[in-house]
């Protein structure tokens, strides 16, 4: 089985969907939001994960949830952390990577809120170009 994976992929095929996809080893789950992310100007993106539970929000507001069936399980077989990283030149989006934050525990929907509008300008952390 390959390397497990969780990536976040914002406007990589030029519609502006942020792109969630878990890889387990075996099987890959792909999660899309509904909203786009607008061109030209910073949106903040943030994906939680509880138990089965993914949530998208886009701009501090809940964009979509989903259930996962892939296993983020830790181990010795993970892939290391990378942003705005791909191996592969061709893919991803022309985009400005601000500000970006991992937390070590699940954010509230407040939290969630308030980390956009404390953003200068209500901006965040990425822009597609």
């Amino acid at each position: 089985a390959g390397k497990r994976n969780f990536n976040i992929e914002c406007g990589n095929d030029g519609t502006g969907i942020v792109d969630v996809q878990i890889y387990d080893g075996t099987n890959t789950q792909k999660i899309d939001s509904v909203g786009t992310i607008p061109t030209g100007s910073f949106s903040l993106i943030t994906v939680t994960v509880t138990g089965t539970t993914l949530k998208i929000y886009i701009n501090g507001v809940l964009d979509k949830t989903g259930t996962i069936t892939a296993t983020l399980a830790g181990g010795d077989n993970q892939d290391k952390f990378a942003v705005g990283n791909n191996s592969a030149p061709s893919i991803g989006a022309k985009a400005i990577i601000d500000d970006c934050a991992v937390f070590n525990r699940l954010l509230t929907v407040t939290e969630i809120s308030n980390l956009y509008q404390g953003f200068p300008g209500g901006g965040a952390i990425l822009a597609l170009m």
